[in-house]
């Protein structure tokens, strides 16, 4: 068994299912329910806790009525660990956009279940921008060029115009291109594209469109000089998917807890601090074919890095 899975599995089993026991939720648990066991892919546990208690809470105190009396946030620090979480059944619902649910549905026993709307939005797009005075205008542009992704997980900063990219026949190099090829690095944040950007470190930077409005991502001191050069078709935002074999009276009710009923004013005052999500909405599966055919040769070993 190589040395880095050995690793991986040793955090996966012992490290992980030990914070576990400290950051089980505030939900009251009978001896005899079911806890439900909400996942998560990230390198930041301790900070993300918090944000994924909420999410468990609100969906424990919902499901009650289907013999669920608690619930746990379970933590993984990429796709194959997650994978092997699911697969036995150590995590039942996990949250994260579509390049890395789709990967895990790949892996694991996993289906879609819905889509998560944020600040009111359910789907959103990719953009390159660049800086107004730098003269590229088309994708054809970039050839000799360098472009800032965020993380190899992201799929409005990485997977969608990497595809894009390779699809109208560029050549993509990590580090410095030859005048053929276009060279790429990872920003890890938001705000280092912008900045890389504006400096001229990047000659482009690939974002959401929800980054374009934030002025914590894109401050408007540097946006002045900034403008966008390609626009992606829409894709959903966040996607909330469900383990396959998970007990099918459960899986009813999460299914009607998130799809069926209406959300009051107290629900999503409830939840709106777990990613500041305000509703859910049928998961169209035959909307992922182009990323479906897009993802070939899986690097599973990939982390999380936001």
């Amino acid at each position: 068994m190589p040395i880095s899975f050995r690793r991986n599995l040793i955090f996966c089993l012992f490290i992980v299912p030990a914070v576990l026991l400290a950051f089980s939720t505030n939900v009251s648990a009978a001896q005899d329910g079911y806890t439900l066991k909400v996942g998560r892919l990230t390198s930041s546990p301790r900070k993300d806790l918090a944000e994924f208690s909420v999410f468990t809470d609100y969906l424990a105190k919902r499901l009650q009525h289907a013999g669920v009396s608690g619930g746990k946030v379970v933590f993984a620090r990429d796709i194959n660990e997650m994978a092997l979480l699911i697969n036995n059944k150590q995590v039942d619902v996990i949250s994260d956009s579509l390049y890395p649910q789709l990967q895990l549905r790949k892996i694991s026993n996993l289906d879609f279940l819905s889509n998560e709307h944020r600040d009111g939005v359910s789907s959103y797009h990719s953009i390159l921008v660049t800086r107004k005075d730098s003269g590229i205008n088309q994708l054809s542009d970039l050839k000799g060029k360098m472009i800032a992704f965020e993380d190899e997980t992201s799929t409005p900063s990485y997977f969608v115009p990497r595809v894009i990219l390779t699809q109208t026949g560029m050549m993509l190099v990590k580090g410095t291109p030859s005048p053929e090829q276009v060279g790429y690095t990872f920003a890890r944040e938001e705000i280092n594209i912008t900045k890389w950007v504006h400096s001229g470190k990047v000659a482009v930077g690939a974002l959401s469109s929800k980054d374009w409005t934030n002025p914590k991502r894109v401050p408007p001191a540097l946006k002045a000089d900034l403008r966008i050069m390609y626009r992606s078709a829409e894709f959903p935002r966040s996607i909330l998917a469900v383990r396959t074999d998970l007990d099918p009276q459960l899986m009813r009710a999460l299914r009607n807890t998130l799809l069926e009923t209406t959300m009051t004013v107290e629900d999503k005052a409830e939840i709106y601090p777990y990613r500041s999500v305000t509703g859910f909405s049928p998961v169209m599966n035959d909307k992922f074919d182009w990323f479906e055919t897009h993802i070939t040769d899986i690097d599973t070993s990939l982390h999380r890095k936001d």
